[in-house]
């Protein structure tokens, strides 16, 4: 698995966990990279994979913060797992 990908799943356990709740802000690249050693390219780019995912938004230099809908994307992305389908009239 690549580095980056280590980052994201690392950031999206912790959203799954609620240690990072919806509208939270992520620590800062530099951060991350000095906790796991990779480097702050390799972190931007895990933050980018989390962003594809709708697990965080970010904006140009403002911190990322978890999405409203993180903890649902990251457990997507992490188990597979799919919104519950409802048949029309079953309510």
């Amino acid at each position: 698995m690549s580095r980056y990908r280590d980052v994201a799943e690392l950031l999206m356990e912790q959203v799954v966990s609620g240690k990072l709740p919806p509208g939270s802000a992520l620590p800062s690249v530099r951060a991350i990279a000095s906790r796991t050693g990779a480097t702050p390219a390799t972190v931007g780019r895990g933050f980018a994979e989390l962003a594809r995912q709708g697990v965080i938004v970010s904006a140009a230099r403002r911190a990322a913060r978890v999405a409203p809908d993180g903890a649902a994307a990251a457990r997507r992305a992490l188990f597979g797992e799919r919104p519950a389908l409802r048949l029309a009239g079953s309510d």
